[in-house]
């Protein structure tokens, strides 16, 4: 994933355009929904582990509509707004961030 690319280049050059700056971002959450966020990361020196890193995120923009494609052309997520304008709801999980929602048993 681009997610390990960056960690992996970051450990390997210890350079980084990411952090001390603001990004939005898509994030999957544990609900399997795309969700847009504001996110900051910080890389601080730790006297007994080397390095932390903290990240504060922030949603945003809650009726984005956003996909997550992998690079061999498969849809991994998607964020709830386009799973209601293409009538996808069935692959919606039971529960998302904005509450609990009923499922159709017909579909």
């Amino acid at each position: 994933s681009i997610h390990d690319e960056i960690l992996n280049n970051f450990i390997e050059t210890g350079k980084t355009k990411f952090t001390n700056n603001n990004r939005i971002v898509p994030a999957l959450c544990a609900n399997r929904l795309l969700k847009k966020i504001k996110m900051h990361i910080k890389l601080v020196p730790h006297l007994e582990n080397g390095l932390s890193v903290f990240a504060v995120m922030k949603l945003i923009d809650k009726d984005q509509r956003l996909m997550l494609v992998s690079r061999d052309g498969v849809v991994e997520a998607f964020s709830e707004t386009l799973a209601n304008d293409l009538r996808l709801e069935r692959f919606l999980p039971e529960a998302s961030i904005y509450g609990i929602r009923q499922r159709d048993s017909n579909l």
